[in-house]
């Protein structure tokens, strides 16, 4: 699951807009959009600042981020297919 959606829907249930985003200081608006639009991943800061803001863990958003790439980098590329084992 792209982080972006876990956090769309957290953000949007907590505030009012992308303005009272901004206003609270959780994210510029430069950030927000790449959030939003998916071309941005989420920091160890902008995960401090997500947990703050939302009462959890920095863990819980940079988890969803480890998540998110290593499932692309597993379906979306295979360049690590072609590496051998190492003999125990």
């Amino acid at each position: 699951m792209y982080p972006k959606i876990v956090s769309n829907a957290i953000i949007w249930r907590y505030t009012k807009s992308k303005r009272h985003i901004i206003d609270l200081k959780l994210l510029d608006r430069k950030t927000l959009s790449k959030i939003i639009n998916e071309r941005g991943s989420i920091t160890p800061d902008m995960a401090a600042r997500l947990s703050k803001a939302f009462n959890t863990t920095p863990e819980l958003w940079l988890n969803l981020q480890q998540n998110h790439d290593l499932w692309h980098t597993l379906h979306d590329t295979s360049a690590w297919k072609s590496v051998h084992a190492l003999a125990a």
